[in-house]
């Protein structure tokens, strides 16, 4: 069981990229790729609903209200990117009509840039024991300080691309119209965004550990 939710959370994390780049695939394939994130989003909470069970039970330290935010705000996101797409659906889910269009592209896009920012902070979360093994391994131990420089390097360039991509305009509704580069290379672009995710995953990696030792 353990070993399928890992495959699941992997199929999930590799679908979340591929459709944040919608201009480089057709409205048709985005729509559908959505549809199945949003589905394996449900089986994942299916799987895993003795969290929700469990968040009456036990003592409430830093840590556990860190990461019951990060879900929460992960899971409202997820919400409004599924809803807002149903809205401007054109292909898949054309014959839901929620109307107001303009608006759900508005929102889709807020959502899921949130979604994307969100989800790789929560996947920084489950860091501790690979991190852990690494710092076992004869490998890190020679050469820690390699690890650190290119551990660096990922935030800065990171955050650079964050910046560069203009994605914390997107989140905080500063741009009244997105502009696709349909001319981009997809290997450009997945490249740019695998970096933002593996930063914001460090950067929620390392917060909780800084709120684990207070």
């Amino acid at each position: 069981m353990k070993k399928n939710k890992i495959i699941l959370d992997i199929i999930m994390t590799i679908l979340l990229i591929v459709v944040m780049g919608y201009h480089l695939w057709s409205n048709f394939v985005h729509e559908w790729l959505g549809v199945i994130l949003c589905l394996l989003f449900i089986w994942h909470h299916i799987w895993n609903r003795k969290w929700y069970t469990a968040l009456f039970k036990g003592k409430y330290t830093p840590v556990r209200i860190f990461q019951i935010i990060i879900n929460t705000c992960l899971f409202i996101a997820m919400i409004w990117t599924a809803v807002s797409g149903f809205m401007i659906s054109r292909d898949v889910l054309s014959f839901i009509d929620l109307g107001g269009t303009s608006l759900g592209r508005t929102v889709h896009l807020v959502s899921s840039s949130w979604l994307y920012i969100v989800m790789s902070i929560h996947i920084g979360f489950h860091f501790n024991a690979m991190i852990a093994k690494l710092k076992r391994s004869s490998l890190y131990i020679r050469h820690h300080q390699i690890f650190h420089i290119v551990m660096i390097a990922v935030l800065v360039c990171g955050l650079f691309v964050f910046y560069q991509r203009r994605m914390w305009q997107d989140m905080f509704f500063m741009t009244e119209f997105k502009f696709f580069d349909f001319s981009e290379l997809k290997l450009r672009f997945y490249l740019d965004y695998l970096l933002i995710m593996m930063t914001f995953s460090l950067i929620g990696n390392q917060l909780l550990k800084r709120i684990a030792v207070k």
